[in-house]
């Protein structure tokens, strides 16, 4: 899915797209090419993607405790400024 996006994205740049889990993102990220990897970083910069929450998971999802809570966002924080 995130493949057909970034290519929607590239063609059209009226489009823009939010995504939220960073753990299926970060998954199709370690997939891609430094091509790829670099055209998806122009399209963020750009302000066509847009990472919104920015935690692996959405909070209701996989967090119980507080402790829960700031481990998901700061784990998912960590990859967004290591590699985007």
């Amino acid at each position: 899915m995130l493949s057909t996006v970034v290519d929607q994205l590239e063609q059209r740049s009226d489009r823009t797209f939010s995504y939220a889990e960073m753990k299926f993102f970060k998954m199709w990220w370690q997939r891609q090419s430094e091509a790829r990897k670099k055209s998806v970083r122009k399209l963020i910069k750009a302000g066509q993607l847009n990472i919104v929450n920015g935690g692996l998971s959405a909070p209701d999802e996989a967090t119980t405790s507080h402790d829960d809570l700031i481990d998901n966002f700061m784990s998912g924080h960590r990859f967004i400024k290591e590699e985007l």
